[in-house]
């Protein structure tokens, strides 16, 4: 990446290019720190990264876990709803296997 842009501004692009095109499907683990340094970004670009993501609604982070893709919000509905914050808890809940069921 060769733009004059701050590298954690340039990551956080990509990666919204990816999840906007659906390269990166909603659910998915985006790279781990460790990941991320090894494509030669620091911790602290990756998390700049994916805290601007998040801010934006395209991702969420669970502590301990990682940040994921957030499920696409549909341009005519920005609103959220109920039963969409129930998916996604359970989601979250299968994912952490919190689910009893």
């Amino acid at each position: 990446m060769t733009s004059g842009l701050p590298k954690w501004r340039q990551l956080a692009d990509e990666l919204e290019r990816q999840i906007r095109s659906g390269r990166a499907a909603a659910g998915s683990q985006l790279p781990s720190l460790t990941t991320q340094q090894k494509a030669g970004y620091s911790q602290t670009t990756t998390l700049r990264a994916y805290q601007e993501l998040i801010n934006k609604g395209l991702a969420y982070s669970i502590h301990g876990s990682g940040t994921y893709v957030a499920d696409p919000v549909p341009a005519a509905d920005a609103g959220v709803t109920l039963a969409a914050l129930e998916e996604r808890i359970r989601r979250i809940e299968r994912h952490l296997n919190l689910d009893e069921g």
